[in-house]
């Protein structure tokens, strides 16, 4: 609804990232409300493991700024009730942590319809969050 004009227009969102942090927090949307209930969606959402570039969101003529995944929260269950697990990269490739228990996991295992957060480094931080 235009607030000029109280009609309902066409509209653009635009989101736009004035100062680039060395760390990237990425929410997936992944609870739905409706009128009389909130469920959860398990829908597969495509991410890059390397190279996401956010250049297109910064100032006018930025050029490419590219993130690294180093972390992926995942929850599986329902709304109700859930279970929380996580996948995160060292020097040593990808682990998959699960209460108690860690054990390695492959790159081609990482994206799947539970990812839930995901965290991304810039490339070429000098900041090091893995350990």
């Amino acid at each position: 609804m235009c607030e000029r004009c109280n009609r309902h227009t066409e509209c653009t969102k635009r989101l736009s990232i004035q100062r680039f942090p060395q760390v990237i927090v990425i929410h997936l949307n992944r609870f739905t409300t409706s009128r009389w209930s909130i469920s959860k969606s398990t829908v597969y959402v495509s991410f890059p493991l390397t190279d996401l570039d956010l250049g297109r969101y910064g100032p006018v003529d930025c050029g490419p700024v590219l993130y690294d995944l180093y972390a992926i929260c995942n929850h599986t269950g329902t709304v109700n009730m859930g279970h929380y697990t996580a996948c995160c990269s060292d020097e040593n490739g990808w682990c998959f942590y699960n209460d108690s228990s860690v054990s390695p996991v492959s790159e081609n295992q990482l994206q799947t319809n539970q990812a839930y957060v995901l965290f991304y480094q810039r490339s070429n931080s000098t900041t090091i969050v893995r350990k």
